[in-house]
């Protein structure tokens, strides 16, 4: 399920302010943090709606900026099959997922990861009824994610310019 927030205007004019005084990764790592502070509350309601047998599956509700990239694991792969060693084989994996599309755009994950049996829980087998956790949590908290996000997002843009401010008084101040 895919979550798109428009007419963000003020926020795109703050990134761009802090591209220019920081750089794109901090802004990038400002937005990716912004976006998981925001998820944390549908996260925690899945958690609270998901059946416990063992509390694997509530254990493994996360909210990540990472799930399975298998971006640049070919080129990975055939570095190794050439024999131009371990070293090489990240550096065409790291370049691989650098060109990529999805290397320009910022992705967070609201879920148990690669739980082999949270599918089955969530819509039920042949053998087992459905206990839907996910959905129910995303439904229900859907409105307050893009509000949250706006805050969450607006407050690690100050922190990070902040930062930027501070380091840049220090190289002010020792040199």
């Amino acid at each position: 399920m895919k979550f798109k927030i428009e007419g963000l205007q003020e926020l795109d004019g703050a990134l761009r302010t802090l591209i220019e005084s920081t750089s794109s990764a901090t802004a990038k790592n400002a937005l990716k943090r912004g976006m998981m502070k925001a998820g944390e509350p549908v996260a925690e309601h899945a958690r609270q709606l998901v059946h416990v047998d063992r509390g694997v599956l509530k254990r493994a509700i996360k909210v990540s900026g990472k799930l399975a990239n298998p971006t640049g694991k070919s080129e990975f792969r055939a570095a190794l099959r050439r024999g131009e060693g371990q070293e090489a084989a990240v550096a065409a994996l790291r370049s691989a997922r650098r060109e990529s599309e999805a290397g320009s755009t910022i992705e967070v994950y609201i879920g148990p990861g690669q739980q082999p049996h949270a599918h089955l829980e969530e819509f039920g087998s042949i053998h087992n009824t459905p206990h839907p956790y996910m959905r129910p949590a995303w439904e229900a908290g859907r409105e307050r994610v893009a509000e949250d996000m706006k805050a969450a997002i607006t407050e690690e843009f100050n922190k990070a310019a902040a930062r930027a401010a501070r380091k840049a008084a220090r190289r002010g101040a020792g040199g």
